[in-house]
């Protein structure tokens, strides 16, 4: 009996000594401030907080926390008010660094710094893509094009796809797209669920008359719009053309660099495929005078031999001396002439020539190309690519050129990739 009292007042004696621990502990606790119930939470004090409490709240260590009744909520992933804005939390906390769009369950919002920015309109991106924001908000009715900091994008509800190719339209006009995003560069034909139209640097021109030009071939246009239902053979200076709901056909032909039997001959380690422009061009020039063929190698072989072709280790051609006498190494045989030399393609001499069956040679950006029409109703030359636009090449693919031959714009041959620097002309 004695043991089982010594054991009952020892029992009573400890829990009066935990009580009394209890007590004094709650001495160090500032009046007014409550703690997370968690143990991981026990660092995170706030001022003043009540224990129902909801919302963004900053604690005594200066960041903030989502609060659900008095408590940090670490399930918190999502965007939140309070009196200084609307915040991103990640797993209950304000980071101040995340950038981009976030949902919260009154829609897509763009965020800087955690904060939702209802100033900014533009786009913003997520996991899930790139999002036209308008007033710090995604708006998924955007269907149009719009201003972006690396250009003009189409959006498709809201929401920039990348795969997008066709003339769309906006409050400043129709423009063309590729991969969603307007190319300023493009001057030429494309489509769209209205027919097909002609653009200038990449914006419908519904000013444009003449011919136009995509992978398929060269049209005829009218007002910016493809004309399908014209049909009628068709007489420019002395080329025979045919036109085929709407697209219009030289009846001649002319030889390329690609996938021809002197391809792959090579000079100073540089094939004819890649670097003979200068040769099959002359060549080309010269079998649209009178239809006579000088083999593309033995032009390429005489240039060589006499250094004007290809002669060194860098490759390259000496203009002057291989286009003015290519006509006295191969004129008798090919019953042609070297006629003159010139800068200025709107020289009044060489539309003259060209409208009189006579062609030319054009000294483009990085490249040499035939001439060998003018057209003065539209003002446009007709020019004969060897190596056309289909190529993977960096100038081949932006001179956006067929392996037809081209109806071309002054502008073209004034600014970008089809700049002409000089010509030689020649006759029969």
């Amino acid at each position: 009996m004695h043991n089982v009292l010594h054991i009952a007042g020892l029992r009573k004696r400890l829990a009066a000594f935990g009580l009394m621990l209890v007590l004094l502990g709650s001495l160090f606790i500032p009046y007014g401030q409550l703690y997370s119930a968690s143990a991981a939470e026990q660092s995170v004090r706030f001022k003043n907080l009540k224990t129902d409490e909801n919302g963004i709240v900053q604690a005594t260590n200066g960041k903030w926390y989502k609060v659900l009744n008095g408590n940090v909520d670490r399930n918190a992933n999502s965007i939140y008010p309070n009196g200084n804005g609307w915040w991103k939390c990640t797993n209950g906390e304000v980071t101040f660094h995340e950038n981009g769009v976030f949902q919260n369950q009154y829609g897509w919002w763009y965020c800087q710094d955690s904060k939702v920015d209802f100033s900014y309109t533009g786009f913003g991106k997520n996991y899930v893509g790139q999002w036209r924001i308008e007033n710090g908000k995604v708006n998924f009715n955007a269907n149009s094009i719009y201003q972006g900091k690396t250009g003009w994008f189409k959006t498709t509800n809201g929401q920039i796809t990348y795969n997008e190719t066709g003339v769309f339209q906006n409050t400043l006009g129709w423009w063309y797209c590729e991969n969603s995003k307007v190319n300023f560069d493009y001057n030429g034909v494309a489509s769209n669920y209205n027919g097909d139209w002609y653009c200038r640097n990449g914006k419908v021109d519904f000013h444009f008359n003449g011919y136009g030009r995509n992978k398929n071939g060269n049209w005829c246009i009218c007002e910016g719009k493809v004309q399908n239902d014209r049909n009628e053979a068709l007489t420019i200076g002395t080329r025979n053309f045919t036109i085929q709901d709407g697209r219009i056909r030289w009846e001649g032909n002319y030889f390329l660099q690609p996938d021809a039997p002197y391809s792959n001959i090579t000079y100073a380690k540089k094939s004819l495929a890649t670097s003979g422009c200068g040769p099959v061009s002359l060549v080309n020039a010269i079998y649209c005078l009178n239809g006579i063929y000088i083999p593309v190698e033995e032009v390429a072989n005489w240039g060589y031999n006499n250094k004007y072709f290809n002669a060194d280790s860098f490759g390259g051609i000496s203009k002057k001396e291989f286009f003015t006498k290519a006509a006295e190494e191969f004129g008798s045989r090919g019953s042609f002439r070297y006629i003159g030399y010139g800068k200025d393609v709107q020289d009044a001499t060489l539309l003259n020539h060209l409208q009189t069956g006579g062609t030319a040679v054009l000294h483009v950006k990085y490249h040499f190309i035939a001439v060998i029409d003018f057209d003065p109703e539209t003002n446009q030359y007709f020019i004969l690519d060897s190596y056309p636009g289909t190529g993977t090449s960096m100038p081949s693919k932006y001179r956006t050129t067929t392996a037809e031959g081209d109806w071309v714009t002054l502008d073209e041959l004034k600014n970008g990739w089809l700049t002409v620097s000089e010509y030689w002309m020649y006759g029969d």
